[in-house]
């Protein structure tokens, strides 16, 4: 079994379409890195200077009230008000400086948990993308009905041809979170802020990265797992996107009460932590209910996913130990 999950690791790493794939993640990630930086600036009495200034014009030009609207306030008042009644008060300059002035520095703390968000779904869509070619290719070659007239015990490899996209694609992600998180370190401390990186920061970081591999992990198993039974790669990725772009978004507007069960939300719970989701009332949107809302955890989403992933894989191992396979394109 060792051996056959290492020849099949091999194959992995040595397709073109995989190593091709990984160049352009990587130069699409140093790219961002570097546009971050140029955006970050440490002159905070600039970008102080310039929210003042704003703020002052905005403050002068909010002051006196459209002639129309005073006449129309005038107009409407009761016998008895008191003059200053349609008296225009905007906000004051400060009020408007404190709404206008961001800090223009990179912050590690404040954006590193996004940075390791963005490329948790980075990899996972490249996880799945890898996994149905990996998988469809094998069936559109017909090396399949090779593979088994030296290895027939069908199980053992399915086993490995599953293992090995997703252990590797988990390793390309911690890859990925540990260069992409060196990077948003670096950027802060040469052109931002490493302030507020306390403990919490740390922890939620950690545990976003950890709950990250495991839905890469998820979704690169289902993605060999449907290009196992559809024995397609194209079919598998088509079904997929349209699952998700139009089943789901349907599904949203007609049945809110089920976006509990889409593979979105529990996704974004797993990666996120917690998910709240908002239901319409007992009586509909019209109703005078209170509103009701529904907190989706990483838990309950790992546990469905991997649930739904272990269906994928028996219909999968179903197919694959039951249907022939011919040497003629594998079918």
């Amino acid at each position: 079994m060792i051996r056959l999950f290492g020849a099949e690791v091999r194959r992995l790493t040595a397709r073109r379409m995989f190593r091709y794939l990984l160049l352009v993640g990587l130069a699409v990630l140093v790219f961002l890195g570097v546009l971050q930086a140029i955006h970050s600036s440490r002159d905070i009495p600039a970008a102080q200077a310039r929210a003042r200034r704003q703020a002052q014009a905005d403050a002068a030009r909010f002051s006196v009230a459209p002639p129309e609207a005073v006449a129309r306030c005038k107009t409407g008042l009761p016998a008895g008000a008191p003059p200053d009644a349609c008296t225009f008060h905007g906000p004051t300059a400060d009020e408007l400086y404190q709404q206008i002035y961001q800090d223009q520095r990179y912050s590690f703390a404040q954006h590193a948990p996004n940075v390791v968000v963005g490329l948790v779904v980075a990899v996972s869509l490249l996880g799945f993308v890898i996994g149905t070619s990996f998988i469809g290719a094998e069936w559109a070659s017909g090396t399949m009905a090779s593979l088994l007239t030296w290895e027939p015990r069908r199980i053992r490899v399915l086993l490995a041809k599953l293992a090995a996209p997703i252990v590797v694609l988990v390793v390309v992600g911690a890859v990925a979170v540990a260069l992409g998180l060196a990077g948003s370190w670096l950027i802060a401390a040469i052109r931002g802020t490493t302030a507020d990186t306390t403990s919490h920061a740390v922890n939620l970081m950690i545990a976003r990265g950890a709950r990250g591999l495991l839905l890469i992990g998820l979704l690169t198993g289902a993605g060999c797992a449907i290009a196992g039974f559809t024995r397609h790669t194209v079919a598998a990725v088509v079904a997929t996107v349209a699952y998700l772009v139009i089943v789901e978004n349907i599904l949203r507007h007609l049945e809110p009460g089920w976006e509990r069960w889409f593979l979105t939300s529990n996704a974004a719970a797993v990666l996120t932590g917690k998910f709240r989701l908002f239901l319409p009332p007992t009586g509909g949107f019209g109703s005078a209910t209170l509103q009701r809302s529904f907190v989706l955890h990483a838990s309950r989403g790992l546990i469905y996913l991997t649930a739904l992933l272990a269906a994928l894989v028996g219909i999968w191992a179903f197919t694959f130990t039951q249907r022939d396979i011919d040497e003629g394109g594998g079918r």
